[in-house]
């Protein structure tokens, strides 16, 4: 039986927000502990090959970014952009309907 979600069941994932510290959890080429808390400090690369949307894949090293900026690691950067907001008219972004 297939599973939907219903239209006024509330996001449950968004009502509480991601408490620190994080569980990093290093799954490809690993070369020591899966599973860190402090990744900024972390001695591992974290190495990932990714599948695009448009049906490229690469592998990218995303240490430098982890390790600057653990807080935001989906920023863009010079080899990937993991979102791209739509911008209204008014200039901000618009909120994704569901």
């Amino acid at each position: 039986m297939p599973m939907h979600k219903p239209l006024l069941t509330p996001d449950l994932c968004h009502l509480t927000g991601i408490r620190e510290p994080y569980n990093y959890f290093h799954w490809h080429l690993n070369t020591g502990r899966p599973s860190v808390y402090d990744i900024a400090n972390d001695g591992q690369q974290a190495i990932s090959p990714i599948l695009f949307v448009d049906g490229h894949t690469a592998k990218h090293n995303f240490t430098k970014s982890l390790h600057q900026d653990w807080r935001y690691p989906t920023e863009a950067a010079k080899d990937w952009v993991w979102y791209q907001p739509v911008i209204g008219t008014n200039g901000q972004p618009v909120p994704k309907r569901f």
